[in-house]
């Protein structure tokens, strides 16, 4: 397998299996488990090369990569958005003060009365 396979890979726990799944969805059926992070991306690594391989041998076209035809400006975006998200994240909570409400039938009776 190529040491830079250009494809998207999830990585996610599955409580059902016990186990963190690595899937590639650009490459159909492409998926890989194991019991760290570390061993499913080690193991879809290598189902990778192996899915391409059984591609080529059926004469079945591989997909291009997402990766490969986004430009540097989807990743600069996407970087800003993710940058403002972990700002934001970061930020402390605001009091509840802060909220904006609005005013409930008490609110409204003593205002009347006011």
């Amino acid at each position: 397998m190529s040491d830079d396979p250009r494809y998207e890979i999830i990585l996610s726990w599955s409580e059902l299996d016990k186990a963190f799944i690595a899937d590639v969805p650009e490459l159909s059926g492409c998926a890989a488990d194991g019991p760290t992070y570390q061993e499913a991306l080690a193991a879809v690594q290598i189902v990778i090369g192996e899915w391409m391989e059984t591609a080529k041998e059926l004469g079945r076209s591989i997909p291009q990569s997402r990766r490969a035809t986004r430009s540097r400006l989807d990743s600069d975006v996407s970087l800003s958005i993710l940058d403002s998200l972990v700002e934001e994240a970061e930020q402390p909570p605001a009091s509840t003060d802060e909220h904006t409400q609005e005013p409930g039938v008490e609110d409204q009776a003593r205002d009347a009365q006011g």
